[in-house]
């Protein structure tokens, strides 16, 4: 079985990378480039000056995220590792050493400073993972921690005063402090006493109120109700803004259940901010997910159109998110034809997940496979190791090409290596049985056992099924 990923995959407000979603000719990815571009030559006067002026200025996006934010979370975006992190292009040891020398230059530079933590930060997470605690080892652990220490350190001479994103990295680092929920909640209200409509600190706060972190029961939905209900517009945009960034948990509730009790508060909370900010191409997806799911006609027409607005700009999250709908039936009835045509788009301008999903689609078409094989190709030699696995399940099942157990199996020890569970599953399967490779039961179990460690269900399953029949090779099991 092949790992099937929808365009809800694709949000990701935490992506800074050139070639992921949402990146285009548009501000936001304008301000990343940027800031990355200055960096990397040693323009460090100049990241000042920009700092400088995005805080006094207090610039916006669509939506109403500061520009301030993005351009600290880019500076500390670092590519390594699979985590819930801030991803970007540049590894860390390259990044670490740009913003160095950032901070020989000028060591009273509170960008700098504020650069270096978040780079920590994300170092830290890249050594964790993004695993359930359960499932992270005493050693990746420690080395977490380490990490949050050595980040929590480059803010001890940084002044906090009217210095918002300073208080948000301090709930990044919460968890090393004695009250990590006291620490998020005090940097939240000092926060919102300076700028109650510094959104990115509601959207942490409602995330760390979720059970699964600081919440007790019920905490959550009770912070969104205030929100809600409160008589201000900007409060009621705040909760839009929670809303955006639940909106993936409509598939497993996470989240989910504190902004979906009462439809028509949340169509005005979507109301106020795009008022006052106008709609962010993040908003307009969420809001179209939700639209489609209350069967809002009306507020689904709007939701497209703020899309096509976007995507006719060249923003690509919206090229994807419409070649979604059309391809799923969001809000409107499934066109393969303009999906495949919204896709076409961001893949032209050498977007990979719009190069996957359109060998997806073909890939499940009778004849289409060569054209999958293109796609799936170029999606690929970007890092898109599911189109990776993807080509290996053709090869192996010979669908639509000649089947070839060597190819399949060099295609998912490839995926596999950079951490594709299914591709991990799969290399498994060969092993077993000895196809393409030598039968090694030994390796088998290995790879069945890291993608169950990534929560694979069929390697779980796997695993389960041989432990009852007895089945330990060398006593691994």
């Amino acid at each position: 079985m092949r790992r099937i990923v929808t365009f809800l995959a694709c949000f990701c407000c935490f992506s800074l990378a050139a070639g992921t979603c949402g990146a285009a000719a548009n501000v936001e990815s304008e301000l990343s480039n940027k800031a990355e571009s200055l960096l990397q030559s040693g323009q460090f006067a100049a990241l000042d000056s920009i700092a400088r002026a995005l805080q006094q200025q207090d610039a916006r996006f669509p939506g109403g995220d500061p520009q301030i934010y993005t351009f600290y979370m880019m500076l500390g975006a670092i590519s390594d590792g699979s985590c819930g992190c801030s991803k970007g292009d540049v590894p860390f040891a390259v990044k670490q050493k740009a913003v160095a020398k950032w901070l020989g230059a000028d060591p009273a530079s509170p960008s700098a400073h504020m650069a270096m933590t978040l780079l920590w930060i994300n170092y830290a997470w890249a050594a964790r993972g993004g695993d359930f605690a359960s499932l992270v080892s005493p050693r990746s652990f420690h080395e977490y921690h380490d990490r949050l220490q050595t980040a929590n350190g480059y803010l001890a001479n940084v002044d906090p005063a009217n210095n918002l994103f300073l208080l948000y990295e301090r709930t990044l680092l919460a968890e090393i402090t004695p009250s990590p929920k006291d620490t998020i909640m005090a940097a939240f209200a000092a926060t919102v006493r300076a700028d109650p409509a510094w959104f990115p600190i509601y959207a942490r706060k409602a995330e760390m109120l979720k059970e699964k972190w600081y919440g007790e029961p019920g905490e959550l939905v009770r912070f969104a109700k205030s929100l809600r209900e409160a008589p201000d517009e900007i409060s009621q945009a705040a909760y839009a803004e929670i809303a955006t960034a639940f909106v993936g948990g409509i598939s497993n509730n996470d989240g989910f259940e504190a902004v979906s009790d009462d439809w028509p508060a949340l169509k005005r909370a979507y109301a106020a901010k795009e008022k006052h900010y106008r709609l962010s191409e993040y908003d307009a997806y969420a809001l179209l997910q939700y639209a489609a799911l209350f069967h809002d006609q009306d507020t689904i027409e709007r939701a497209l159109q703020v899309m096509r607005e976007y995507a006719d700009q060249g923003y690509i999250l919206d090229m994807n998110s419409l070649g979604g709908a059309y391809l799923h039936g969001t809000g409107v009835p499934p066109q393969r034809d303009l999906a495949i045509s919204w896709y076409r788009k961001g893949a032209n301008l050498g977007n990979a997940f719009s190069q996957f999903q359109l060998g997806s689609i073909f890939e499940g078409t009778s004849g289409g496979a060569q054209e999958a094989l293109k796609w799936y190709e170029l999606a690929a030699a970007q890092g898109n190791w599911t189109a990776t696995n993807n080509m290996g399940f053709m090869f192996e099942n010979g669908q639509g090409v000649t089947q070839d157990y060597g190819h399949a199996a060099k295609l998912y020890e490839k995926a596999a290596t950079e951490g594709d569970s299914r591709a991990e599953y799969h290399l498994g399967t060969l092993y077993e049985r000895g196809l393409g490779v030598a039968k090694e039961e030994q390796l088998a179990l290995q790879w069945m056992l890291k993608a169950a460690q990534a929560h694979d269900h069929d390697a779980r399953e796997w695993l389960l099924d041989r432990a009852k029949r007895g089945w330990k090779p060398n006593n691994a099991i």
